[in-house]
C-alpha cells in the first residue's frame, strides 16, 4: 500500500484527538466551596418526574446545565488560582440552596459576543465565552426587550445574533425560576391568626402548617366576629402563595398515593393549590403530601452543606424513593444513574480514536514487529468501543423500555454500533487491514456529531415517545431495519473514500483496488436488503396507523431513494455501465442520498413524520454534501487524468508509423 495516505490519516487522527481532548480555558470566580460528596450523591439519586418520565435528579440537572452551558459540567478558576470542576448535580444544589453562589458562576454560553454587546454587557476577551447571571442581570430589561422583538421572527429567518439573544433570554429567565423553586419552603407565609393556632402567628409560617390548619380556618370563618381578621390574613397569604405557585413548578417531586402508574407525580405548587382549594369542601392536602412539604421546608431552611442539611436531604430522598418503589417506578432510576456513571460518550470516543490511531500507524510498518502490536492494539480498542456502544444502547433500551431509535441522537449511536459490528465482521472474515480503521474513523466522527447534537439540542434524549412513534413493535422492526440500511450505505461510502484517496495519492496497488471493489459491492447488497425490508415494513406501519401504505411523504421518498440508489449501482455494475472507479463514485453519492433521508427531511417542516423536525442542522447537511461532492469530483478528475496519461503513454510506446519512418529515411 502507498504510505502517503496512511501518513495523512495519522495526521488527521492526531488533529482529531487533540480537538477532542483539549481542555477548555476555565473562567474566573472569586471563591467557591465544593459540596460534600455524600450530599451530591444523595441529591443526584433522588427520583423526580419531569418531561413525562421518572428520572434521577442527575438527569434533570445535567440536561438543564447542558442547555445553558453546552457542557454537562462547569469548569472555572477562582481568584486564588484553584481550578474547579462542578458537575450538574452540584451546580443545581447551588442554584436551589446557594443562589448567591450560583449567580456568580459563569454558566451561560455565548457563542457570539455581539449578543452581549447588543444588550449592553461588557464582552469578554474571547468571542465565545461563558457569562454569569450577575454579569447579565444589569442588562435583563434590554435582554427581555430584544428577546420579545426577535421572538416574533421565524427561527429560520433570524440571524445568529438574534437566535443567541432569544436562547440567552430563555436560559436566564428559566434560571431565575430555578433559583426561586424552593422559596415557598424557605420563606413561608406571613399569617396572623393566633386565635386559631399558636403556630399561625408571625412571619415565615410554614406552608405545611398553614395547609394543616386550613380546615380550622374555614370553620372559624363561619363566625362573623372572626371573618374580617381571617379574610385579611388569607388575602396576605394568598398574595404570597401566588408567587410560590408560579415558581414551584420546575419538576414533580411528590409521588401520588396509590399504585396506578397512570397518575402523575405532583408539583409542590399543585399540593399548595389543591390544599387551599379543596379545604373549602372539607378536604385538604393529604398527610403524606404535607409530610413531603415539611421535609422540603426542613431542607430549605437548613444551613447548606451542614449535617442538618445532609440529614434533611437524606430523609426526603428516602421518603420519595420508598413511595416510588411502592408504585413500581424506581426500576429505571438506578439504570440511568449507571448510564451517567459509565461516561459512555467519552469512553467510547477515546476507544474509537485510539483504535484508529493504532491501526493507521500500523500501516506504516511491516505486518510483523511493531506493526503487528499496533494492529492488535487497534483491534482491541475496536472491540472495546463496540462493547461500550452495545452496553450504552442496552442501558438506554432498559431505561426507556423501547428500541433506541426514536430520535436522531439515538440513531447516530445505533448506526455507529452497526458500522462497528459490520467492520469487525469483514475485518476478521476477509483479513483485510483497511475496513476497521475506516469504520473507527467513521464511528469517532459519528460519536463526535452526537455530542455536538446533544449540546445543540440541550434536551432529554430519553423522553417518552410521541404519538406517531408509540409502537414498540414497529420501532424494533421498521426503524431498526431501515437504520441498518443507513449504516451499510454509509460504511460503503467510507470504504470508497479509501479507494478514491489512494488513487489521488498516486497508489498503484491493484490488489488493494481489487479488494475494495467487491467489498463495497457486498456492503451495498447488505444495505439494499435492509433498506428494502425496512421500507416495506414502514409502509405496513403507515397503513396500520394512517390507512395508506404510501403517501409520497419526504421521509418515505428518502427511504425509496436509498433503495433505488442501491439497485441502480448494483444493476449498473452487473450491466457493465460502471466499472471499478464508477462503483466507488456512486457509493459516495449513495451516502449523500442517505444523508437526505436520515437528516435533511427533518428540517423540511412538511410531512406526517413531524416527530423528527429538527432546526439547526440544515447547514451541517449542506456542508457534508459539499465535502462528498468535492471527493467525487476530485476522484473523477483524477480518473480522467490517469486515463489521459495512460493513453498518452500507450501512444508513445507504439512509436512512429512505419510509412512515416520509411519516408524520413
Amino acid at each position: 500500500m502507498n504510505r502517503t495516505a496512511p501518513r495523512c490519516l495519522v495526521s488527521i487522527s492526531l488533529a482529531l484527538a487533540w480537538c477532542l481532548l483539549a481542555v477548555r480555558a476555565p473562567a474566573e470566580l472569586a471563591d467557591y466551596e465544593p459540596w460534600d460528596e455524600e450530599i451530591v450523591e444523595i441529591f443526584k439519586a433522588m427520583p423526580i418526574q419531569e418531561g413525562g418520565r421518572i428520572k434521577p435528579m442527575q438527569a434533570y440537572a445535567e440536561t438543564t446545565l447542558l442547555r445553558y452551558n453546552a457542557m454537562r459540567a462547569l469548569r472555572f478558576e477562582t481568584a486564588d488560582g484553584t481550578k474547579h470542576r462542578v458537575e450538574g448535580s452540584a451546580w443545581l444544589l447551588d442554584v436551589f440552596f446557594r443562589p448567591e453562589v450560583a449567580k456568580a458562576i459563569p454558566c451561560f454560553i455565548v457563542n457570539d459576543s455581539d449578543a452581549v454587546i447588543a444588550i449592553g454587557v461588557e464582552e469578554h476577551a474571547k468571542r465565545r465565552s461563558r457569562y454569569s447571571y450577575d454579569e447579565l442581570a444589569p442588562a435583563r430589561e434590554k435582554l427581555s426587550e430584544l428577546a420579545r422583538e426577535y421572538g416574533e421572527i421565524e427561527e429560520a429567518e433570524r440571524t445568529g445574533k438574534q437566535n443567541q439573544i432569544v436562547d440567552l433570554a430563555r436560559n436566564v429567565f428559566q434560571f431565575e425560576f430555578l433559583e426561586h423553586t424552593f422559596d415557598f419552603a424557605r420563606d413561608g407565609l406571613d399569617v396572623n391568626l393566633p386565635e386559631i393556632s399558636p403556630e399561625l402567628a408571625g412571619e415565615g409560617v410554614a406552608i405545611s402548617t398553614f395547609l394543616e390548619n386550613m380546615g380550622a380556618i374555614r370553620e372559624a370563618a363561619a363566625d362573623p366576629a372572626k371573618l374580617a381578621a381571617i379574610d385579611e390574613a388569607l388575602r396576605t397569604a394568598n398574595n404570597q402563595m401566588m408567587l410560590y405557585l408560579n415558581t414551584a413548578r420546575s419538576f414533580a417531586i411528590i409521588p401520588p398515593q396509590g399504585d396506578d402508574q397512570e397518575d402523575a407525580w405532583l408539583l409542590p405548587a399543585e399540593i399548595m393549590e389543591d390544599g387551599v382549594g379543596s379545604a373549602a369542601d372539607g378536604g385538604g392536602a393529604a398527610a403524606f403530601e404535607i409530610g413531603i412539604l415539611r421535609k422540603l421546608e426542613g431542607l430549605a431552611q437548613a444551613e447548606p452543606g451542614s449535617p442538618a442539611f445532609a440529614a434533611a436531604l437524606k430523609a426526603l430522598s428516602e421518603t420519595t424513593i420508598a413511595a416510588a418503589e411502592a408504585r413500581g417506578e424506581m426500576k429505571s432510576v438506578p439504570l440511568e444513574l449507571a448510564l451517567y456513571a459509565g461516561k459512555f460518550p467519552l469512553r467510547t470516543q477515546l476507544a474509537l480514536v485510539f483504535g484508529f490511531l493504532f491501526l493507521a500507524a500500523s500501516l506504516l510498518f511491516s505486518r510483523r514487529g511493531a506493526g503487528l502490536w499496533l494492529r492488535r492494539a487497534g483491534e482491541v480498542c475496536a472491540i472495546i468501543a463496540t462493547l461500550l456502544l452495545l452496553g450504552w444502547l442496552t442501558l438506554r433500551c432498559l431505561i426507556m423500555g423501547r428500541a433506541p431509535v426514536a430520535n436522531l441522537y439515538e440513531t447516530i449511536l445505533f448506526i455507529v454500533a452497526i458500522i462497528m459490528l459490520l467492520a469487525l465482521g469483514f475485518h476478521y472474515l476477509t483479513k483485510r487491514p483497511f475496513v476497521l480503521p475506516v469504520a473507527l474513523f467513521a464511528g469517532s466522527t459519528g460519536i463526535f456529531i452526537s455530542m455536538l447534537y446533544d449540546r445543540m439540542k440541550g434536551e432529554d434524549t430519553m423522553g417518552p415517545l410521541v404519538a406517531v412513534l408509540n409502537s414498540n413493535f414497529w420501532l424494533w422492526t421498521h426503524v431498526t431495519t431501515v437504520t441498518m440500511g443507513y449504516a451499510a450505505c454509509l460504511l460503503a461510502a467510507k470504504v470508497s473514500h479509501v479507494f478514491v484517496f489512494e488513487k489521488l495519492f498516486g497508489s498503484r496497488n491493484k490488489e488493494l483496488f481489487r479488494d475494495l471493489t467487491p467489498l463495497v459491492y457486498a456492503i451495498i447488497c447488505f444495505g439494499l436488503f435492509f433498506s428494502l425490508i425496512g421500507t416495506i415494513l414502514g409502509g405496513i406501519w403507515a397503513n396500520d396507523s394512517w390507512g395508506r401504505f404510501w403517501g409520497w411523504d419526504p421521509k418515505e421518498n428518502g427511504a425509496l431513494m436509498i433503495v433505488l440508489g442501491c439497485l441502480a449501482i448494483l444493476h449498473a455494475r452487473l450491466g457493465g455501465l460502471i466499472k471499478q472507479d464508477g462503483i466507488h463514485f456512486c457509493s459516495i453519492g449513495l451516502a449523500m442520498v442517505t444523508a437526505f433521508s436520515w437528516w435533511y427531511v427533518n428540517v423540511m417542516g412538511v410531512g406526517l413524520h413531524s416527530y423528527g423536525f429538527t432546526s439547526g442542522i440544515k447547514r451541517a447537511v449542506w456542508i457534508y454534501w459539499g465535502i462528498e461532492l468535492a471527493v467525487i469530483v476530485a476522484g473523477v478528475v483524477g480518473w480522467l487524468l490517469a486515463r489521459s496519461d495512460s493513453k498518452a503513454s500507450g501512444s508513445a510506446k507504439q512509436g512512429p508509423a512505419p510509412n512515416a519512418a520509411h519516408s524520413a529515411a
